[in-house]
């Protein structure tokens, strides 16, 4: 049955690979055999994971640096990968922008809409340079997309409603691509992630007295998620063990959207 899991001889595309959650997925996938491609904004924290990602799991590891929101730097990173590796088998789709707190009467539009371009856009123009190159290539794919609990529910603790709204916006874009994909063998699915101490989180608990403990007294299992408790998760999205699993959202919350 581990033979499921066994990511050997695939080619994987980690958006946001060099830091926080996309880092540890990225690693996941590379404890699991496959070789990576990372892409995300900042050149040398992507020449820094690449190196320490092949020299820790013998896996080849390149990368590109692209803004996803730019659809040539997106093209030109992807025809990069494919020049490199000649194929892509999965896309991790996590690359991102954190919550810009702004009530709704007060917004600012042009915060609002940068928020909407990253989390939204960004991904359908990853997705869409390499799902064409996985329905070029025939052998169909795995698509996984990083959405949020804050696609099902809306976080009245930290309160922001365009990141609430993108995240709405990954959950669509999963689903519709699932439907128009899975006549080429290509299934996309999305996971999503309650509260992880990422560096960011953990930068806000410091500066928020008491907000880690709020949070946490909400979690199901009372505690913050640690970002490599999305590695297995990641795998089995992107692995023959989820081979019958398209369209779908997959939460990793601590079971905080169940109470």
């Amino acid at each position: 049955m581990l033979k499921c899991f066994d990511l050997t001889g695939k080619v994987a595309v980690v958006t946001g690979g060099n830091r926080g959650l996309g880092r540890s997925m990225a690693e996941g996938l590379a404890e699991s055999g496959a070789d990576l491609f990372l892409i995300a904004t900042n050149a040398s924290s992507l020449e820094k994971a690449a190196a320490e990602i092949s020299k820790t799991y013998g896996v080849r590891c390149e990368w590109a640096a692209a803004d996803i929101t730019d659809e040539t730097q997106v093209e030109k990173a992807v025809g990069h990968c494919m020049d490199v590796f000649g194929k892509i088998d999965i896309l991790i789709n996590n690359a991102g922008t954190d919550r810009v707190p702004q009530s709704p009467e007060e917004a600012d539009l042009a915060k609002w809409r940068r928020v909407i371009e990253i989390n939204v856009t960004g991904p359908f123009i990853v997705a869409q340079a390499v799902g064409k190159r996985m329905i070029a290539g025939g052998h169909g794919g795995k698509i996984v997309n990083i959405a949020s609990i804050c696609g099902y529910i809306l976080n009245t603790i930290v309160k922001a409603g365009s990141y609430d709204v993108s995240k709405h916006g990954v959950v669509a874009l999963t689903r519709a691509l699932a439907v128009e994909w899975a006549r080429y063998g290509i299934t996309v699915n999305a996971i999503a992630p309650g509260y992880f101490m990422t560096d960011p989180n953990r930068q806000a608990c410091d500066a928020i007295p008491g907000l880690e403990e709020k949070i946490a007294s909400g979690i199901l299992l009372k505690r913050w998620g640690d970002p490599d408790e999305l590695k297995g998760l990641a795998v089995f999205l992107s692995s023959s063990a989820a081979s019958y699993i398209d369209g779908s959202i997959v939460f990793c919350d601590g079971g905080v959207t169940i109470i």
